[in-house]
Formats: structure tokens, sequence, C-alpha cells
């Protein structure tokens, strides 16, 4: 994978891409916390059939340092990697933070061949309670109550439930220092907002079948209500980062999304 890099507002984002020139292309957006890396069991099956794009989100991996992130500069990043490179025909595939990216690009920009996301809450419909409200808001003076090391320690333990996949998700989140995680965070307690809006291409949402966090799988049952056509899947044996979990069932999930998308 060649490393590439754009200019963005306050920014370099890096990204990566194979040298296939294919007719389709995936976009891989990572989580929070993390980065490209995430998509290594992803990259290793699908990168010698298809053009494969994999950014580090601004703020994450070689994106930094970084003076301004959000999640509507991350849509812009994508937007504009896009661009640079003529893309034509593409696949957005976020996982969490990466899920509010693509829905956050959907609004802005659409025209993708299709949308998967998965562990992630919709941001544009009014599902979320009072309470969960409140909690999102005040989420980075909460976060700065607990040390680093026992926040790094719970969050992998909540995000993933296998050895391997938990030893990587700790060498990802052990790149960032404290106040860089807690900083960036506040761009995404701020994407949440109530509106009219559908998506313009095949969108299939899933969680893993064991993902505790935030409010996801509460949220599972709106996607389907609020866009017609959603398609939703469980990833078996998972927690929040499915596809370390359970890379060959999210593999599969992921041929499927592909197939759907390009022959609809």
């Amino acid at each position: 994978m060649e490393r590439r890099i754009i200019n963005g507002y306050l920014c370099d984002t890096n990204y990566y891409m194979n040298d296939l020139n294919t007719d389709l292309t995936l976009i891989f957006i990572h989580g929070y916390g993390v980065d490209s890396d995430m998509w290594s069991p992803q990259i290793e099956y699908f990168s010698e059939r298809y053009s494969i794009v994999n950014i580090d989100v601004r703020g994450h991996g070689k994106s930094r340092p970084c003076e301004d992130f959000s999640v509507r500069l991350a849509a812009e990043d994508v937007y504009n990697i896009i661009l640079k490179e003529e893309i034509e025909n593409y696949l957005l595939i976020g996982l969490s933070m990466g899920g509010y990216i693509i829905q956050e690009f959907a609004h802005n920009y659409g025209k993708a061949k299709g949308y998967l996301i998965t562990g992630s809450t919709p941001i544009f419909l009014p599902v979320y309670t009072p309470f969960e409200k409140w909690t999102l808001k005040h989420s980075v003076a909460l976060m700065n109550l607990y040390p680093w090391d026992i926040l790094k320690k719970e969050m992998t333990k909540a995000c993933a439930t296998t050895p391997q996949a938990r030893e990587a998700f700790a060498s990802m989140i052990n790149k960032f220092n404290k106040k860089e995680f807690v900083s960036s965070w506040g761009g995404i307690n701020s994407c949440l907002r109530e509106m009219n809006f559908q998506f313009d291409a095949p969108l299939f949402v899933g969680c893993g079948e064991h993902d505790k966090t935030s409010t996801i799988k509460k949220c599972m049952k709106y996607w389907q209500d609020a866009y017609p056509g959603c398609r939703t899947f469980t990833v078996e044996g998972a927690a929040h980062v499915a596809n370390l979990d359970s890379p060959g069932s999210f593999n599969q999930i992921l041929e499927n999304f592909i197939l759907h998308s390009t022959s609809s």
C-alpha cells in the first residue's frame, strides 16, 4: 500500500492505496482512537481484487498532529481524497466513528455506490433520551476523570473480545496520549442533529453480537424504520471492533454488501 497525503483544514490527512486500478474502490474509515491498521484483515482479504483507499482519519495514526477535529471535517477529507484520486465508483465502509463520518458524507456529498456502517448510531434521527444527550455532551469531562492507563485498559476490554483483537486495539490506542485522545472526542459529541435525510445508495448497518458500547444495539431497530431498504446484520462472536473479533464473518458480510451494491 502506498502512503499518500492530502492537505486539509489544519491537518494533513494520510491515506493508503494499493496498486490496482479496478472499476470499484473500497474506502475504509476506521473508528475513534485507532487508525487505518484496524482494517488489516480486510485489506489482506480484498486488496488483490479491488482498488483500496484506507484512511488515517484526521487526528489519528499518521494524520497527526491535527489542530481541529470534527466529523464534518473528516467527511470533507474523504471527499477531497475522492476528488484528488478521481475515483468514480466507490463504496464507503466505516466502523464506529467511521460510521458517523459516512453519514455526514452521505448527507453532504452522496454519490457512493453503497454505505456499510458497523458499530455506530444514527446521527440524524430523534432517538436519544435527554440523559443520553447529556452524557454525550459531558463525555469529555467524564473521560478526564480517568487515569490514562485505566481508560485505555477499560476501552480495550469493552471494544474487543478475542485476545488477537484486544492486542491489535491496544497497539493502536497506545499511539495516542491522553490529551490527543480526549481533545478530539469533542468533535464526536457535537455531530448529532435531527433532520430529514435519506441515503442515496444501498445501506447496510450492523454491530457485533456482544457490542455493549454506547446505545448501538438499542438503536439498531431504528435504522430500518427510518431508511427504507436498509439491511441490518449481526457479526456473531464479536464486540465493538467486529471486523477484528470475527474477521471471517465480517469479510463475508462485506462480500454480500459489495454484491448487493453493485448489482442494484
